[in-house]
């Protein structure tokens, strides 16, 4: 209970708005539970994915509600930190994720060594209806691509609040 009130106070000592991405970051409080309604939408921006190469995922996210939406987001790299990545191949086997990856989700291997779990820093975004937020990733700092394929990627919200998207790609062997 302690290490909530200490959470909380900071939370509200250091909850000044920022920028991010565009975006004003207005409040530490969570909007009411009703008030939800994300889409995701997805793309391919790499014309040609190649292994060894940087893959990048253009996110289009979208507040369908007719109510403002307050989304609790963890910066920095709010790309990569709001978001569950499932990345999978042609056998539908789950592609291993990097030790980047692996910080953002709280989780440890062995051949991480001492590297700690990547601590955010809280804070919201009011999402008015319609607006939409526009992110990028680079699928090589998630995950390790290395055979070529169809890969399929899986994209949700972690306050799921909005339903998974995925989208299906070829990767092609570096020449």
């Amino acid at each position: 209970m302690k290490k909530l009130s200490v959470l909380i106070l900071f939370c509200s000592l250091f909850g000044a708005p920022i920028a991010m991405n565009g975006q004003e970051l207005v409040s530490l409080h969570p909007g009411p539970i009703e008030n939800f309604g994300l889409s995701i939408d997805a793309k391919l921006l790499t014309a040609t994915p190649t292994i060894g190469k940087p893959i990048l995922v253009e996110m289009t996210i979208t507040h369908k509600n007719d109510k403002v939406y307050t989304w609790w987001i963890d910066r920095p790299e709010a790309e990569y930190r709001n978001f569950d990545f499932v990345l999978t191949d042609d056998q539908n086997a789950e592609v291993k994720r990097t030790a980047y990856h692996r910080s953002l989700r709280g989780e440890w291997d062995p051949s991480d060594g001492s590297n700690a779990p990547y601590i955010g820093n809280p804070g919201t975004v009011d999402l008015t209806p319609g607006q939409q937020v526009v992110l990028q990733v680079i699928l090589s700092r998630l995950f390790l691509i290395n055979h070529p394929g169809l890969y399929t990627l899986s994209i949700s919200t972690k306050e799921k609040v909005s339903k998974t998207t995925k989208i299906a790609f070829s990767v092609a062997a570096d020449k």
